[in-house]
């Protein structure tokens, strides 16, 4: 039902609720303790002046100013959800109080005129914009609000304004506490509100700004603020004047939550200067070759970064990648980077992060800030905003930009799992128009928490794109800041891959063992780290591919182990009649295997045949061996990596499998060791002893079995070998399902 009025409207003391679609009215008076309500999504159109000296309330529906001679909102405040502007002649707010907006503010056409009367509402259940807009549509100050969640976390924080004044005028009330609004920023040279507006405490300031200009070989680098009320929360700049920081934000001003143990509260920050419409360039000038710039989005309104990204690498010398940081990422403590990279082939942007882990998109918020990268010194950099830009309120979250990838898009997606959350992620992309060097990829930014990444050579990437896998193509993955006793485990998710003629194993370099991972559906591969430094250490894993034959099941086990002064190679094979030899393959990389010895003739008697190569050459340190199988119709298989790490003057003691399965037998194997009795211990991870054996062990190499208890359960252990006068020999051994 539509009902359209075209009158006088004077509220004396009464209430009026207006609900249908759609009214008109000439000029509206609210008398003193009078009520006047627009729900039900009512638009309510007015030609002439708004006089309120009641409660004008309105957040569930529209007001429209589409007079045709210039129209004035005067008196208390008026609380509307969508507020339209369609008046050439223009709009005024005259003062008294302000005009709160909770929805959309569209200047469909003339100029409103605010002068600190215009409120842009922030709260939980959302944040008022303002749509895009034509030539100069706006006038004064604007007071903006950004609201905050309860969670202690860092944020990337700007405010969409010029003419500010400093952050303490704005984000800290200008001294002024409250339970709801405003933030404490501290520092351990705070001085309070006397001083340098900064309360005293932390171990590091609460509040930091991003120094592009640094050329240190790190991109710049995070100084802290050390004084609040002579920082400029945005400049005077005729354009671009908003400043961006990182706030680790706990709470209200004046809730003095600085320490974990006082918890956090939600907040909002509010702001007050001109709004900034129309085309906004940020010019950096020349700055380091690499180096990140943090900017601020300038509108009070949802921007898309594909057109900032694309202007910006077409000519404002940057990449067309973003860097967001998402304070509720899954897996972390006080947030996490999100990238997005653009692939030109496709036409979209890739995320580093996987959807599942984290809200962002490719929509940056009204007063989010972000990272963008240069490309070399010398040209300036700039970051262009324009109206256009602008994400409408039905696309926030549904941005044809970040649809889902097409099937096509071959990748494999890693996922690093703390104690089975999300913790980090990188991303593989594959195909023959991507090329492996350092052309079309994206760089890692380091988060507070547990990272992963890519390493080539110096480089340490998020996003990887590569032609397909060759045959022993190795990717390196790099752990950083993993804990000691950590429960840890890799979540690969394939997508479209050749899992016929494409395999690929996870090798981990501290327990000298190796996983198959499935390239057709997701593998989880569980570690655990320990108080040995070498079971965290960032270049603990790689992932070895193989191109050709299928996967080696025949092989049922492959060995290595310290044999005198060389190293024994042993493998295990079943149904043999269509192979046509074993060769036998060693490197020191974990990349560049060469044939170790000649080729081995298959038995093929249709029984579990062994064989065995010995090398007499090994290197100081970690060997890896491998066994290439060729078959008849000339197609080629790999088995997993065996790992020996050599050292020719040392005794040498290992366990495998490594992991074991709950149930299964172990086996020792010792080398360089002398004749005699020996303990053995099994202990659990907080030290208790699970078992203890006495062992005759013969000089030299020696191997031996070892049934388990059956109550060792699923986890990790230190597995103790003890010679008579004390001396230890210690292995992790791990025992899963």
């Amino acid at each position: 039902m539509q009902t359209c009025l075209r009158v006088y409207i004077k509220i004396t003391a009464v209430q009026l609720l207006m609900c249908f679609a759609t009214y008109a009215t000439a000029q509206i008076t609210v008398d003193n303790g009078a009520t006047l309500y627009i729900t039900n999504a009512a638009a309510l159109n007015v030609q002439g002046n708004i006089s309120n000296n009641g409660i004008f309330y309105g957040v569930n529906g529209a007001l429209v100013l589409n007079g045709s001679s210039a129209q004035t909102i005067s008196g208390k405040s008026i609380y509307i959800s969508n507020l339209t502007v369609n008046n050439t002649a223009g709009a005024t707010i005259a003062g008294g109080d302000t005009l709160k907006v909770y929805g959309v503010y569209t200047p469909a056409a003339g100029v409103l005129a605010a002068d600190g009367y215009l409120l842009l509402a922030s709260n939980a259940a959302g944040t008022a914009s303002v749509a895009q807009g034509t030539g100069a549509y706006f006038t004064g100050n604007a007071i903006v609000q950004r609201y905050i969640p309860g969670h202690r976390a860092w944020r990337l924080l700007t405010a969409p304004l010029s003419n500010t004044g400093s952050l303490y005028s704005n984000w800290q009330n200008n001294g002024v506490a409250t339970d709801t609004s405003g933030v404490d920023i501290w520092s351990p040279t705070g001085t309070g509100s006397a001083g340098n507006g900064e309360l005293h405490g932390g171990g590091a300031p609460s509040a930091e700004f991003y120094n592009y200009a640094l050329n240190n070989g790190d991109g710049g680098g995070w100084e802290g603020l050390t004084d609040t009320k002579n920082t400029l929360l945005s400049s005077t700049a005729a354009s671009a004047a908003n400043n961006a920081f990182a706030l680790f934000v706990t709470g209200p001003y004046g809730s003095n939550k600085i320490s974990p143990s006082t918890g956090d509260t939600a907040t909002t920050l509010i702001a007050t200067g001109q709004l900034q419409t129309g085309t906004q360039v940020f010019n950096y000038g020349n700055i380091p070759t690499g180096n990140y710039i943090l900017t601020g989005n300038p509108y009070a309104s949802p921007v898309d970064f594909a057109g900032i990204g694309a202007s910006g690498a077409a000519t404002g010398n940057i990449y067309n990648t973003m860097w967001v940081w998402d304070a509720q990422r899954a897996g972390t403590s006080y947030g996490g980077y999100v990238m997005f990279n653009y692939d030109a082939v496709t036409g979209t942007y890739d995320q580093d992060i996987d959807a599942s882990q984290t809200q962002q998109t490719s929509i940056i918020q009204s007063g989010q800030a972000f990272f963008v990268q240069a490309v070399n010194n010398t040209q300036p950099v700039k970051v262009t905003f324009n109206e256009t830009d602008k994400a409408g309120a039905a696309n926030i979250t549904n941005s044809v930009f970040f649809a889902p990838q097409p099937a096509a898009v071959q990748q494999l997606r890693i996922v690093l799992n703390n104690t089975g959350q999300p913790e980090d992620g990188v991303l593989l992309k594959f195909g023959d128009v991507y090329s492996k060097r350092l052309t079309d990829d994206g760089n890692k930014l380091f988060d507070y928490d547990e990272n992963l990444s890519i390493r080539v050579d110096t480089n340490y990437l998020g996003i990887e794109r590569m032609p397909l896998p060759q045959a022993t193509d190795t990717i390196n993955l790099d752990l950083y800041a993993l804990k000691a006793r950590g429960n840890y485990s890799f979540t690969f998710m394939p997508q479209n891959l050749p899992a016929n003629t494409l395999h690929a194993w996870l090798v981990d370099q501290y327990l000298n063992s190796a996983t198959p991972l499935s390239l057709s559906s997701t593998t989880g591969v569980p570690f655990t780290t320990s108080t040995d430094t070498a079971s965290y250490r960032e270049e603990r894993f790689i992932v070895v591919f193989s191109t050709a034959g299928t996967l080696a099941t025949l092989v049922t086990s492959l060995q290595a182990w310290q044999q005198g002064t060389g190293a024994e190679v042993e493998w295990t094979a079943g149904n043999e009649e269509d192979v046509k030899q074993y060769q036998a393959e060693k490197c020191t990389d974990g990349q560049n295997f060469a044939a170790l010895s000649v080729p081995v003739k298959p038995v093929n008697k249709g029984v579990t045949a062994t064989y065995k190569v010995f090398d007499g050459t090994p290197a100081e340190g970690s060997n890896y061996y491998r066994i290439k199988i060729q078959h008849k119709d000339g197609t080629i298989a790999y088995t997993e990596v065996a790992e020996v790490k050599f050292n020719k003057a040392n005794a040498a003691f290992s366990v495998y499998p490594n992991p074991a399965q709950h149930g299964m037998q172990i086996n020792l194997l010792v080398s360089n060791m002398a004749a005699g009795k020996y303990q053995l211990l099994l202990l659990s991870s907080d030290g208790r002893k699970i078992m203890e054996r006495s062992l005759a062990l013969e000089s030299g190499f020696a191997t031996q079995g070892v049934a388990l208890p059956g109550s060792v359960a699923v986890g990790s252990y230190s597995i103790i070998l003890l010679d008579a006068k004390g001396h230890q020999w210690t292995q992790q051994l791990i025992i899963t399902k």
